[in-house]
């Protein structure tokens, strides 16, 4: 995904490793996608949203200004092949069993690592500025595990355009484009889902190196 630096509503999150809190997990549905040379397949995708209560901004909410921390947003391929973005997040996460659903994500604490990614012309004149995810950590023993100040929120795709609040437009988008919403592909009844409130930070995800070995929500 790709965003114009002018359509961001908050500066970029500092770069740091930033105590974080997951807040959503959205199953967006199937999506067909190709693995370097191979042929398109079918992907599950899904975002996670942390909120960072350390970094702070100010939104309104119900007609009040209120201090809320800032969220990060990420996109995975739901696969636990070794060489996936999700594996190898989990393991170095170490929040859940690796192949536990993702929905047991929401409320885990974590460390996040944030970095800066320039985006350059053919001259190298730097024209964007991107946030990254670098890193996921467990908390060290300095940190006190603390409780989100976002709601937990799932979203299933199976729910169609009964979209929780606060789910970016952005992720809503996604789910639509979904083989489920084009009546081409049957939901697993156990796929997960999930929720976010606050303002997306408008990240620039990784790219997502999976491999083949994709499996449903558990």
């Amino acid at each position: 995904m790709s965003l114009k630096p002018n359509a961001r509503k908050f500066d970029l999150l500092p770069e740091d490793t930033h105590h974080a809190i997951c807040v959503a997990v959205y199953d967006v549905g199937t999506h067909m996608e190709s693995y370097e040379n191979n042929p398109p397949k079918p992907k599950q995708k899904l975002w996670i949203t942390w909120e960072l209560p350390e970094v702070r901004c100010k939104i309104q909410r119900d007609g009040q200004e209120v201090d809320m921390p800032r969220v990060y947003s990420q996109e995975y391929t739901n696969s636990r092949h070794v060489k996936a973005s999700f594996m190898i997040d989990l393991v170095s996460w170490k929040a859940i069993a690796p192949n536990d659903s993702p929905r047991k994500l929401l409320g885990k604490n974590c460390l996040l690592g944030i970095v800066h990614v320039k985006k350059r012309d053919h001259n190298g004149n730097v024209i964007a500025t991107y946030q990254n995810k670098s890193a996921i950590l467990p908390l060290t023993n300095k940190y006190e595990v603390l409780q989100p100040e976002n709601p937990l929120v799932l979203y299933e795709i199976e729910s169609g355009e009964n979209f929780p609040d606060g789910m970016p437009e952005f992720i809503r988008e996604k789910a639509r484009k979904s083989l489920e919403f084009q009546g081409k592909h049957q939901a697993d009844d156990n796929q997960l889902p999930c929720d976010d409130k606050g303002d997306y930070d408008g990240s620039e995800p990784t790219p997502d190196d999976d491999g083949p070995a994709d499996i449903p929500w558990e």
